[in-house]
């Protein structure tokens, strides 16, 4: 029997950040930056690696005793983005001109890099590369307590 699970992370979706690479002593060296500089000049932790944290406790509650796929999967994320202050009155209520869709940042491939990344790390299957079949939405949250993903994913017949 093929499984199937659906879940939610909340929190803001993260894109996977940018590939960066340095040079030392003529060696080029490849990394993902885990800090970001802030507006007060010091580091603090990127929100992709809180992201992709929010994502790894949402999996273990979600699945304990799952074992990882083998075949092919198909993957169909929902991503509910935050609202702009500029979506919403003066009394808080949305505005009617307010859109349903998000098409600003981030990327919906850098939102699901970072997801099937972590999805992969958390043993759901044994590579991203088994992502055979996908759907992606970018919305926006009814409300900042909805902004996350809802993740479905399902075994398909090899």
């Amino acid at each position: 029997m093929k499984r199937h699970i659906r879940f939610f992370v909340s929190g803001e979706p993260q894109g996977q950040p940018r590939t960066k690479a340095s040079s030392r002593g003529g060696f080029v060296r490849c990394y993902t930056p885990l800090t970001v500089k802030g507006s007060d000049g010091k580091r603090r932790t990127h929100p992709a690696v809180t992201w992709k944290a929010q994502i790894a406790k949402a999996w273990a509650c979600a699945a304990p005793d799952w074992k990882p796929i083998e075949g092919p999967v198909r993957l169909v994320l929902t991503f509910c983005i935050p609202r702009p202050k500029s979506h919403f009155r003066a009394n808080g209520m949305l505005k009617a001109t307010a859109p349903r869709f998000c098409k600003a940042k981030p990327d919906f491939d850098n939102l699901a890099k970072a997801v099937a990344d972590q999805l992969t790390t958390c043993g759901v299957w044994l590579d991203d590369k088994q992502v055979v079949a996908h759907d992606f939405v970018k919305l926006y949250a009814h409300h900042a307590e909805s902004a996350g993903c809802e993740i479905t994913i399902k075994e398909l017949y090899d």
